[in-house]
């Protein structure tokens, strides 16, 4: 914390010095700037229009201009002696400080260097002073040149300053990219001829040469700037253009949505499977709709992913604005996207239906002829199935058998039908719900096998149960013979037996057995 502490102190101080410093420097390249900029507001007119003798006239303005000259000399040397000094100073600040500062000074120094080169043609101004009015005289052609490619760059700076309110229209930016090409030739015309000219020119010469050349640089850098104007412009048109069009194919995406919820308007009165005539329509709208709807949303998606592509290629603030917009546009396509698929399912199902209401039917009817089946055969599905009497097994059972047969021949007409639509359909979702039904066909069937089994343990329970009868009513009879021999018995004791008595203990007996 005091290390912290510390280093926020030195950064303070640091910052305070700087900002104390700074304004001198700033204050003495300012100056010898504008000693330079007067050393050649006093020479160039006397060099662009001389006068006709060497008189005293003329030897005062060169006794002037080159006391200013000197003048403007000592004091781009005090600044530069006091820019470098503040420099060495700056580094031993802290490392933010420190940036600001170098960036400061290494700016002021630069200043001068080019107030320097301005100024030394000046230095010895008189020595060279004929030399360069034939000069200039010699080099109009050149500063003829000169002064059309700058009228060039000032034609497109003009287009351009519209731009100062805010986004040029498209109008604007193509009038004046119209003037950037003439300009840049002009500029780099007058240039390349300048080149060729220094390499024999005298000293006169190339002084003069030097500034027209300086003109054409200056010239280039601000067309530089223009150019760079002009291409943010455009980026804002194209910005422009790209966030209408997005929000258009979303749009155009969402009313074709709106499209496919009209189209399905019959099917939303409670009637899923509609007359076959108007279904035949309604179905046939919906599947035209549904693919004029998947096409506009594909068309949305590309549209917009190829956009958000070209964002990588402007500037990152511009960047940000537009993706949010795109993707803003994408997520909009997208939901429609996913909308419309679900119109197309439904349309799918609906369509589906309506060519297997034949087969529903059908195959509705054998699964209630199941379900009645189930029903007669709940009795025999009793836990407590051994308690009931013979006669209502016997009534289930007979009702279990008819019931049994009605829903096998259900399930058999359902079966020839959804065969039959099976080798005409050759459709993928057809066959998909055909298959669904066959399922269901399936399932219906396993049940009547189920019930039949209930049916058949049933039977067989009857059977069981009249045995069991038969058994006790045998049963009974051998006990009442046995009784009888008993009596018989019972009567002869003591008594010696007849041959008839004998006869019918003995069958008496057999009987019992």
């Amino acid at each position: 914390a005091d290390l912290a502490e510390q280093r926020r102190a030195a950064e303070e101080n640091d910052s305070k010095d700087l900002s104390e410093s700074l304004p001198e420097t700033l204050q003495l390249v300012s100056a010898a700037e504008d000693a330079v900029e007067s050393v050649c507001s006093m020479a160039d007119p006397l060099v662009a229009d001389p006068p006709d003798d060497d008189g005293d006239t003329l030897k005062s303005l060169m006794d002037e201009i080159e006391k200013a000259a000197a003048d403007a000399q000592n004091k781009i040397i005090e600044a530069r002696k006091v820019t470098n000094a503040k420099l060495q100073a700056a580094r031993k600040y802290t490392p933010a400080v420190q940036k600001t500062a170098v960036a400061e000074y290494s700016s002021q120094q630069q200043k001068l260097t080019e107030a320097q080169k301005r100024l030394n043609p000046y230095k010895t101004f008189r020595k060279e002073f004929r030399a360069r009015v034939e000069a200039r005289k010699a080099m109009a052609d050149m500063n003829e040149k000169m002064d059309s490619a700058e009228l060039e760059v000032e034609k497109a700076s003009l287009m351009c300053s519209a731009s100062d309110q805010g986004q040029m229209s498209e109008d604007e930016v193509g009038s004046a990219e119209k003037l950037i090409l003439p300009a840049q030739h002009a500029i780099t015309t007058a240039l390349k001829t300048v080149e060729l000219k220094l390499r024999l020119a005298s000293e006169a010469m190339k002084t003069e040469l030097n500034l027209i050349k300086d003109r054409g640089t200056g010239a280039r850098k601000k067309l530089e700037t223009i150019v760079a104007t002009l291409r943010k412009q455009r980026e804002g048109l194209t910005v422009q253009q790209m966030q209408t069009q997005a929000v258009e194919v979303a749009d155009k995406a969402e009313q074709m949505l709106v499209k496919c919820q009209e189209a399905e308007m019959p099917f939303l009165k409670g009637i899923e499977v509609l007359p076959e005539e108007e279904s035949k329509t309604a179905i046939g709208e919906c599947e035209a709709t549904a693919a004029q709807a998947d096409k506009a949303v594909t068309e949305a998606k590309g549209f917009v992913r190829r956009k958000l592509s070209e964002t990588a290629k402007m500037s990152k603030e511009t960047s940000a604005t537009v993706m949010a917009v795109l993707n803003e546009q994408l997520e909009r396509a997208e939901s429609v996207g996913k909308k419309v698929a679900t119109f197309r399912k439904e349309t799918t199902d609906r369509k589906t239906a309506a060519l297997l209401s034949d087969v529903m039917d059908v195959l509705t009817r054998a699964e209630n002829k199941v379900q009645a089946l189930a029903k007669v055969c709940e009795p025999l599905a009793s836990d407590d199935l051994e308690n009931v009497s013979s006669q209502d097994l016997k009534e289930a059972v007979e009702k279990a058998s008819a019931a049994e047969k009605e829903a096998s021949a259900a399930c058999l007409e359902a079966r020839k039908c959804i065969s039959s639509k099976s080798k005409e359909s050759k459709v993928g979702d057809l066959t998909m719900a055909i298959a669904k039904l066959q399922g269901r066909l399936n399932t219906t069937q396993q049940e009547i096998a189920k019930q039949k089994k209930l049916a058949e343990s049933g039977n067989k329970l009857i059977k069981g149960k009249a045995v069991m009868v038969e058994e006790e009513e045998r049963i009974k009879e051998a006990e009442d013979e046995v009784e009888k021999v008993e009596r018989l018995v019972n009567v002869a004791e003591g008594e010696e037996l007849t041959d008839v008595a004998v006869q019918e203990m003995g069958t008496s007996v057999l009987h019992s057995q």
